[in-house]
């Protein structure tokens, strides 16, 4: 459901308003997070403002082909902030936002370390279209959980503004959609969303390419991908799978490429819900939650600091590979039927 067009309007006039902005989003951001970063960084660029964007992690390999084919955009103003670092540091010189923007960020938390100096900007726009109770309170807040994405909230926000949407910025946005949809897959697909993927078809992207850049494996990596399946566990009746990845697998495999693997594992016949852990570390977890017919991932997720979807959600647990699986599996002992 569409926000009420004032917020819209006075985003856009905050956005003429000001001269100096700082875009982020949450940490290990997804397709979702990197494109609308970018999508606000056309707006401004466009409209001759300063700005820099930031993350806590380095650019994902996934999406490295956006980073190239928006250039001019992103680059010089993309900055890693490694944990640990005082991001002030990294920004130029004499310089500080007069607007934050927080991009598709469920929750405080997934900010990373540096949200500890976001109360010094004058103002906070937060835009998003997460679930849950974190999010950073802006002093404008534009959250519509019933969007598939951020993207399609930018969309939004173009279209009310009547900004021009020519075929690199329809890319973005289709881009967007579809890592958070899953390729219009998921509960988050609307009908809305497919009017908006036509227009962005009319507008000249190409489906098929977007498909093959996001979606492409090397032999190498299906390898592993079979290793991880001959693992597969099933519990409580077939009701759940999971698998794990380990750290020296994970090594081996780029990083891009991985998240297609828990995918798999929620094809799985008649089950509700699929886990991946992955071994970042020793005795650091990456648990990856996906559920199917509606079965909410997130609930548990969300109890160990993480985030995502109803039906698709993350965590990250520092503890020894074993004694993570054992704490997930006892919490859906708890509430699958």
């Amino acid at each position: 459901m569409l926000k009420e067009k004032n917020i819209y309007k006075k985003i856009w006039n905050e956005f003429k308003n000001n001269n100096n902005f700082l875009i982020t989003s949450h940490i290990n951001p997804d397709g979702d997070a990197i494109c609308s970063q970018i999508l606000i960084a056309s707006i401004l660029r466009k409209m001759n403002k300063r700005y820099n964007i930031i993350i806590e992690d380095p650019f994902p390999e996934r999406f490295r082909f956006i980073l190239n084919d928006y250039y001019e955009i992103v680059i010089p103003e993309l900055i890693n902030v490694p944990k640990g670092v005082d991001f002030l540091t990294q920004l130029p010189e004499n310089y500080f936002p007069e607007v934050i923007l927080i991009i598709d960020s469920g929750g405080t938390d997934r900010l990373g370390e540096f949200s500890k100096y976001f109360n010094k900007a004058n103002k906070i726009i937060n835009i998003d279209h997460h679930t849950g109770d974190r999010h950073f309170k802006g002093t404008i807040n534009l959250i519509d959980t019933e969007a598939s994405s951020t993207g399609e909230i930018i969309y939004d926000l173009m279209k009310i503004n009547k900004y021009k949407i020519d075929k690199e910025i329809a890319t973005l946005i289709y881009i967007a959609i579809v890592t958070d949809t899953r390729f219009f897959t998921q509960a988050n697909t609307t009908a809305k969303v497919h009017k908006i993927a036509s227009y962005l078809i009319e507008k000249g992207i190409v489906p098929e390419k977007i498909s093959y850049q996001l979606e492409e494996v090397p032999p190498e990596t299906l390898k592993i991908f079979g290793k991880v399946l001959s693992r597969l566990k099933s519990e409580f009746e077939g009701k759940l799978v999971w698998s794990y990845i380990t750290e020296n697998e994970l090594k081996k495999c780029r990083s891009r490429d991985i998240d297609g693997l828990v995918e798999l594992l929620r094809g799985t016949t008649d089950t509700k819900v699929a886990i991946l852990f992955k071994e970042l570390e020793r005795d650091r977890i990456k648990v990856s939650l996906r559920g199917k017919h509606n079965f909410n991932v997130f609930k548990i997720a969300y109890q160990f600091g993480g985030g995502g979807h109803i039906q698709a959600a993350g965590c990250l647990i520092k503890s020894n590979l074993d004694k993570v699986i054992k704490i997930i599996l006892d919490k859906f002992k708890e509430i699958i039927k």
